[in-house]
């Protein structure tokens, strides 16, 4: 190794920090407060975990840090600009897929919470308890994200804006459930009703649609896995042809057509799953 490669090497951790400072400095001043409205808006979800403009700027500058530097690293070993170009598309697309990934799974799991808190908040209304306080109790006695979600609610309620707080919690959470209960809710406050016998009907709903797909989902789950060792086969061919006969999958990584196919191939894997996903999805 001559003094221009190890120069090189040294240069490269200063290289990725000065590139990174300023990648991310010039690109949230552009795009700080579009962002941060945008990001907080459509995760609104995320009841206690908002975020903020602060972790916003955290969680870019980590993602561009970690694109920038994974885009480096390929552009040293492979030498074309098509790869690296890749890595970091893929990078930057990454935060919107894990907050998404995220939110489903927050909803998954309030919707599993919530027979239990509409049968909890029946028996308080049977009880003689108003709805603010049995909202308030539903709050206090659930666990977390549905502790959260009637937390806020609760507060709604006391600051006069019950009709709005229940709207807004569909708008949260936009939940079938929810918005059956919402409903049913408004009618009440409007036009009367037994709200306990509701909530009972509801939770009951509830109960048999999760069980209904937890039985759907046990059915689909051989062509789940079968739709991921299918996506999986090219990359596990690649690999073992590398350790094989690592000459012959060389040019994949330092030729720039064998980049290009390297990048079809990823397209259309992708493209192939997302695909299957939606024909496996189960609706509600």
């Amino acid at each position: 190794m001559n003094a221009s490669e190890w120069a090189a090497y040294l240069m490269m951790p200063a290289a990725c920090y000065g590139l990174v400072r300023f990648g991310t400095t010039a690109f949230l001043q552009y795009r700080q407060e579009r962002t941060a409205a945008q990001w907080m808006a459509e995760s609104r979800h995320l009841a206690g975990r908002a975020f903020t403009t602060a972790r916003l700027q955290a969680q870019l500058n980590l993602v561009l840090a970690v694109g920038i530097l994974a885009a480096l690293v390929a552009l040293f070993v492979t030498g074309s600009l098509i790869l690296p170009l890749i890595v970091l598309g893929g990078c930057l697309l990454l935060p919107r897929y894990l907050r998404a990934r995220a939110v489903a799974m927050r909803n998954r799991q309030f919707e599993e919470q919530f027979p239990d808190a509409l049968a909890l908040l029946s028996s308080t209304l049977r009880a003689g308890i108003s709805m603010p306080l049995a909202v308030a109790k539903v709050a206090e006695e659930s666990p977390a994200p549905l502790s959260e979600e009637f937390g806020l609610l609760r507060r709604e309620i006391q600051l006069g804006r019950t009709e709005q707080g229940f709207q807004e919690l569909a708008q949260r959470l936009p939940l079938d459930s929810v918005k059956l209960f919402v409903s049913a809710v408004v009618t009440c406050l409007k036009m009367g009703g037994n709200l306990a016998e509701m909530s009972d009907s509801i939770a009951e709903t509830i109960r048999s649609n999760i069980e209904l797909r937890g039985e759907l989902n046990t059915l689909t789950a051989e062509g789940r896995l079968q739709g991921m060792m299918m996506a999986a086969m090219p990359f596990v061919v690649v690999g073992l042809i590398a350790v094989v006969n690592p000459d012959l999958v060389e040019p994949l990584f330092t030729h720039w057509v064998g980049n290009v196919m390297l990048g079809i191939v990823i397209v259309l894997e992708t493209v192939g799953a997302l695909i299957i996903r939606e024909m496996l999805k189960i609706e509600d």
